[in-house]
């Protein structure tokens, strides 16, 4: 049980060079335990990193379909 305490806590430190390997890690004591349920714990540390990314990297999208498909104007 102190593997994976201690894998959660590296999870959620706020290095941002440091933390993909960290939830990499988690990943991988996650799938190790199959003898308990990681699943909350896990989404508890990933859902705010998802959610943090996805509100400041906004997905750019054309609104003009024309443009977009690259049609030629006349």
């Amino acid at each position: 049980m102190v593997a994976t305490q201690i894998a959660v806590r590296e999870a959620k430190r706020q290095n941002a060079a440091y933390r993909p390997h960290a939830v990499k890690a988690l990943a991988q004591v996650a799938e190790a335990r199959r003898d308990i349920d990681m699943h909350e714990t896990v989404m508890g540390v990933v859902k705010p990193l998802i959610d943090d990314d996805a509100e400041s990297d906004p997905m750019d999208v054309d609104k003009d379909e024309s443009k977009a498909s690259g049609a030629a104007e006349t």
